[in-house]
C-alpha cells in the first residue's frame, strides 16, 4: 500500500506546504491518495498486517482531507485569519504576543479590533470549523491510536476542577491581573529585562546546543516580516530543518523559541535512512515534548543559573507560573474541542464553562471560535507538557540537578531521535520509567 511513488509524492508535498506563496498547489498527485476511500484501504491494510506506519499515514492524510475537499471554505478561512488587527504584522493568530508586548492604550485598541474581527468574520470561521469537527467525529478511533482521549479528557476534567484554587492562589501571589488581557501583559516579565539580553536567541540556541551536547542542529533563520513568530519548519527532516524566529519580548518569548527549538532537535537527529512516513507521520505529542523538556529549563533553578547565570535563579517560580498558565489554557481548550458537536450548536456555552473550569476569571466569549482553530493540537501539547514534567524529574533522578549538561542524558535522546517516529510518545516514557 506504501509504494516508492507514494512516498515520493509524500515527501515533495511535506516540503512544499510551509511556503504556500511559492508553491500555491503543494499537493501534485498526492491529491488522488487523500481520499476517504484511501483512507479506509490504509486502515484494513492495517487490520490484516498490524503495521502502525499505515495508521501514521492515514492520520497525516485525514488531517488534509478538509483543505482537498473544501478548498473553497479553506481560503475564506485563510482570508479571515490573514485579516490585520492593527498594522500588517498583527493577525489574529499572533495578537497574544501582542497584547503582551504594545503600550497598555494599544492593547485596548487591539483588544476592540479584536472583538470586532471575531464577529465580522464568524461565518468564515464557523464553517470552516465544522467541517474540520466533522472530520474529527468521523475517524475518532484514528485519533485515539497514540491516546485514548475517552480516558485522557476526563482526567484533565478533574484535574483543573481539583486544581483551580490552588492556581488561583499561585496567580494572586504573582498578579493583580483578573482578565485574560491583564494577565497577558504581566507575562512580558518586563521587570526581567536587564537580567538576560533576552533578545540574543541565536545566543541561546547556541548556549543550549553546547550545554546540552546537540550535534545535529537545525537552521536558524530570523523572520524579516513577523516579529511575533517562533516556528519549527521539519522541511525534509533530517537534512532541512529550520527554526524560524522573531523578536524576544522578555523571557516568555525565550522560552517559546526554545520550545521550536526543542522540536526542531528531535527532527535533526533522526537516522536519515528512515522512511519519509517514519520522519514526518506518528505520535503528534512526540515533537511537542522534546520542545517542552528543553523550553522547560527556563522553568529550572538550574537550567536559568546554567544558561543566564545566578542571578536569574528567582526568576524560576515566575517562569513556572507562566508554563501552569499555558498549561491550563491548552487543557481548557482540549476539553472544549473534544466536547463541541460539529454544527457548533452552543459552542460558545461549552467554551466557556471550559474557560471557567481552568481559571476563576471570566473567558474572552468573543475568541470562542479562534480558540476552537488554535484547539487543533491543544490535546497533544497538553500531553507533552505533562509528560515532559514528568521526563524531567526522571532525568534529574537519573542524571543529576544538572542532568541537561549530562553525557548520558546527551547519549539516551539523542538515541531517541534517531528513530524517528517509530518511537511514540508512550514508548519513550515505558523506556525511561
Amino acid at each position: 500500500m506504501i509504494t516508492h511513488k507514494f512516498r515520493v509524492l509524500l515527501e515533495e508535498y511535506h516540503a512544499k506546504r510551509w511556503f504556500p506563496k511559492k508553491y500555491a498547489d503543494p499537493f501534485g498527485e498526492l491529491v488522488d491518495w487523500i481520499t476517504k476511500e484511501h483512507l479506509g484501504a490504509f486502515l484494513s491494510e492495517h487490520e490484516k498486517s498490524g503495521k502502525r506506519e499505515l495508521l501514521d499515514v492515514a492520520a497525516y492524510l485525514a488531517k488534509l482531507l478538509p483543505e482537498v475537499q473544501q478548498p473553497g471554505l479553506f481560503q475564506e478561512y485563510k482570508r479571515a485569519v490573514s485579516q490585520s488587527l492593527l498594522n500588517p504584522n498583527v493577525l489574529p493568530h499572533f495578537a497574544f504576543y501582542y497584547l503582551r508586548t504594545l503600550p497598555e492604550e494599544q492593547t485596548h485598541l487591539l483588544w476592540e479590533n479584536f472583538t470586532q474581527w471575531s464577529l465580522q468574520r464568524r461565518s468564515s470561521l464557523q464553517d470552516w470549523l465544522s467541517t474540520m469537527i466533522d472530520l474529527e467525529r468521523s475517524f475518532e478511533k484514528l485519533w485515539s491510536v497514540y491516546w485514548d482521549r475517552s480516558v485522557e479528557i476526563p482526567t484533565l476534567q478533574n484535574d483543573l476542577k481539583s486544581s483551580r484554587e490552588l492556581f488561583d492562589w499561585d496567580r494572586k501571589q504573582q498578579t493583580d491581573g483578573r482578565s485574560l488581557p491583564e494577565i497577558l501583559r504581566f507575562l512580558r516579565l518586563s521587570a526581567w529585562d536587564a537580567l538576560a539580553s533576552w533578545g540574543d536567541l541565536r545566543g541561546f540556541a547556541k548556549n543550549v546546543t553546547e550545554t546540552c551536547k546537540i550535534r545535529r542542529k537545525p537552521n536558524l533563520r530570523k523572520s524579516d516580516w513577523n516579529p511575533a513568530i517562533q516556528f519549527a519548519v521539519p522541511i525534509r527532516p533530517p537534512q532541512l530543518v529550520r527554526v524560524e524566529y522573531g523578536e524576544a519580548a522578555g523571557p516568555v518569548d525565550t522560552m517559546r523559541f526554545l520550545f521550536e527549538l526543542g522540536q526542531s532537535f528531535f527532527y535533526a537527529g533522526m537516522d536519515p535512512q528512515l522512511e519519509i512516513e517514519s520522519r514526518i507521520c506518528g505520535d503528534p505529542a512526540v515533537p511537542l515534548f522534546w520542545g517542552f523538556t528543553f523550553s522547560g529549563l527556563l522553568a529550572d533553578r538550574s537550567g536559568l543559573r546554567r544558561l543566564v547565570g545566578h542571578q536569574a535563579e528567582d526568576l524560576a517560580e515566575t517562569i513556572q507560573f507562566a508554563s501552569k498558565f499555558r498549561d491550563r489554557y491548552d487543557a481548557a481548550l482540549a476539553i472544549y474541542r473534544g466536547q463541541v458537536d460539529a454544527q457548533l450548536k452552543d459552542a460558545q456555552d461549552v467554551y466557556m464553562d471550559c474557560f471557567e473550569t481552568a481559571f476563576s476569571f471570566e473567558g474572552p466569549h468573543f475568541l470562542y471560535l479562534l480558540d476552537l482553530d488554535r484547539a487543533s493540537d491543544a490535546f497533544y501539547r497538553t500531553i507533552a507538557q505533562r509528560r515532559a514534567a514528568i521526563a524531567t524529574e526522571r532525568f534529574r533522578e537519573l542524571y543529576g540537578k544538572e542532568w541537561f549538561t549530562s553525557e548520558g542524558f546527551a547519549r539516551r535522546i539523542r538515541d531517541y531521535w534517531w528513530q524517528g517516529f517509530h518511537l511514540t510518545l508512550k514508548d519513550i516514557m515505558r523506556d525511561l520509567m
